[in-house]
């Protein structure tokens, strides 16, 4: 493999590591922000678990399409929706003081990182020399899990000044 081989394949293996953590991240995160989430705005058992199960709907509803669009817009095009989807998610999210408003920010975030899902291991074994293609979707896999402890990190950090915004923020 030349030097340019080299240098294309650790992109590809650092655009999986992002992806992977942005990923586990959001599902983790939300562990550490509802203790201290749950003090300033009024939740329910209820609440709580919508919230929670919130990202994994609008992650199941994203991955249905996302395949089909991809192949409409491209896999560089939906990627960046999908980042944009997951600030717009974060946004809307810390900027509310109601379940509806965190609720509505974390079904975005949901279907930002189920297009991550679908998109990122797809562009990675299309884009990925083939020597290392099944390393770059496992680092995608491995990294998600790095990005859940990552978030449980941050909410430790995060916890004696309970700013669960500043948990989502991070």
């Amino acid at each position: 493999m030349s030097n340019n081989h080299k240098v294309f394949a650790l992109f590809i293996m650092g655009f999986a590591a992002l992806g992977g953590i942005l990923y586990g991240y959001d599902i983790g995160i939300i562990a550490g922000a509802l203790i201290f989430m749950k003090h300033g705005i009024a939740l329910s058992l209820g609440q709580i678990s919508i919230l929670v199960a919130a990202v994994l709907g609008g992650g199941s509803l994203a991955t249905l399409v996302s395949g089909p669009l991809a192949d409409r817009l491209g896999r560089r095009t939906l990627i960046t929706t999908a980042a944009v989807l997951f600030i717009l998610g974060i946004l809307i999210l810390v900027s509310s003081h109601s379940f509806d408003g965190i609720l509505i920010g974390r079904l975005i975030e949901g279907v930002g990182v189920g297009v991550i899902t679908i998109i990122i291991p797809l562009y990675l074994a299309e884009a990925a020399p083939a020597a290392i293609r099944g390393s770059g979707v496992t680092a995608f896999q491995l990294f998600l899990t790095a990005g859940i402890l990552v978030a449980y990190l941050v909410a430790l950090l995060f916890a004696p000044f309970h700013n669960w915004r500043g948990m989502f923020l991070c």
